[in-house]
């Protein structure tokens, strides 16, 4: 999976993404920051 792809899946399952086994720790943070920001 791409980092793109990382950053979707953690914006969209809000968290949840470590349980569809993204691990790019940047790219969860960085998904979570870009929900925080809206």
């Amino acid at each position: 999976m791409t980092r793109l792809e990382g950053i979707k899946v953690a914006r969209f399952s809000h968290g949840e993404s470590i349980s569809f086994g993204i691990v790019d720790e940047e790219a969860v943070s960085l998904g979570k920051r870009l929900i925080h920001d809206v």
